[in-house]
């Protein structure tokens, strides 16, 4: 008897082992399974997120691959703004449309004639408005009256000190000047070595520069990128063509469509006689337009931003 009781607690011992035995395995293997499966997604997001980064040229935590000071890329629908900068010319002299222009409440950047009778009023007033300010430079041209040009133009025939010390003195006596462009220019602003010069005294200054492209050869753009300065390019004049108010509109909806295709665009008006007082009052008018084109009024500083 008992032995026989013995056997039987023996064998329910054992039987209780194997159980655990089962019971330990199963929950064992149970975890290597949800283990595994956790790897399997964790890889999987892993993969969608370097998938993704790689389609939009992005890094996590860096928004600027693969771009440039002064290239800002194309605009997206619904998320960036197509950006436009207005630059209205010849200030400093002729007084058509001055007030206009300066009230106006967007932003527009200012480009004023140096050594003038109105060159420091028309930059202090300017800046006071909120605009931005940029150098209007007087450069030689293949035709017009030598009146035009204004005083102390840049000519081609001018030796490399003489441009430069001209250059100096136009944003000396231009205050807040954040850049500069070209005031008619048909000959030097085509003059890669007049440009250089020009381009020199503006990197000491750590500014930017725009070429109107007034002229059929302009060479601005090629020689700034090779000096690492910023330097933009003219899309659209607005007026002096036209002084129609329907033209001039016109050429506003060009300039936005240029932004819109490239996220960017550089529109040239004028106070005076180019255009004055109806170049202000279709910038005005075209102000719901750019709204309901999403585009965003700059000023040039801001164009690679």
């Amino acid at each position: 008897m008992a032995i026989a009781v013995v056997y039987y607690l023996r064998r329910c011992f054992t039987n209780v082992i194997e159980m655990k035995i089962v019971i330990y395995f199963s929950s064992a293997v149970k975890k290597l399974i949800y283990f595994a499966v956790a790897v399997i997604i964790s890889s999987l997001i892993l993969f969608i997120n370097m998938d993704y980064f790689h389609e939009n040229n992005t890094i996590p935590g860096n928004s600027s691959v693969n771009s440039v000071p002064g290239d800002a890329k194309p605009s997206v629908a619904g998320t960036t703004r197509a950006k436009l900068a207005i630059i209205i010319d010849d200030f400093g002299q002729n007084r058509n449309g001055v007030a206009e222009m300066l009230s106006i409440k967007r932003n527009l950047t200012m480009a004023v004639m140096p050594f003038l009778t109105y060159t420091r009023t028309d930059a202090q007033t300017a800046h006071k408005n909120k605009h931005e300010v940029i150098v209007h430079l007087p450069m030689e041209s293949y035709k017009g009256e030598p009146a035009w040009v204004g005083p102390r133009p840049i000519i081609t025939t001018m030796k490399d000190f003489e441009i430069k010390k001209l250059v100096t003195d136009a944003f000396n006596d231009v205050p807040f000047a954040a850049g500069a462009n070209i005031h008619m220019g048909t000959k030097a602003g085509g003059d890669q070595r007049v440009i250089s010069d020009v381009l020199d005294v503006i990197k000491g200054r750590n500014l930017y520069f725009v070429d109107s492209r007034t002229g059929n050869t302009p060479v601005a753009r090629n020689i700034a990128k090779k000096k690492k300065i910023i330097c933009y390019e003219n899309d659209v004049f607005i007026d002096g063509k036209d002084q129609s108010l329907d033209y001039m509109k016109n050429q506003l909806k060009a300039a936005c469509e240029i932004a819109q295709k490239t996220g960017k665009a550089v529109a040239i008006g004028h106070v005076g006689a180019e255009g004055g007082k109806i170049t202000a009052q279709a910038i005005n008018e075209m102000l719901s337009y750019f709204d309901s084109k999403n585009i965003q009024l700059v000023f040039v500083s801001e164009l690679g931003k």
